[in-house]
């Protein structure tokens, strides 16, 4: 699951993508999901993540934003 934040600033970005429960985020675009950042989503649907040091790191709920500045 991801998620999507459409804002002018950047605070208001970072507030938006930390308080939504998915395990991407993008601001200003949509869906875009780099090769080299961790994929995934939270809880059963998505356990664990791929690409990187995050692919080993089962317990983290780690999330990735992007964003068009």
């Amino acid at each position: 699951m991801s998620g999507n934040v459409r804002t002018r600033r950047l605070s208001t970005a970072h507030r938006l993508a930390k308080s939504i429960r998915a395990g991407h985020a993008s601001v200003n675009c949509h869906g875009a999901v780099g090769t080299n950042i961790p994929f995934g989503s939270y809880g059963q649907s998505g356990w664990g993540r791929v690409i990187g040091q995050e692919g080993l790191d089962a317990y983290l709920e780690t999330k990735a934003v992007t964003a068009r500045l």
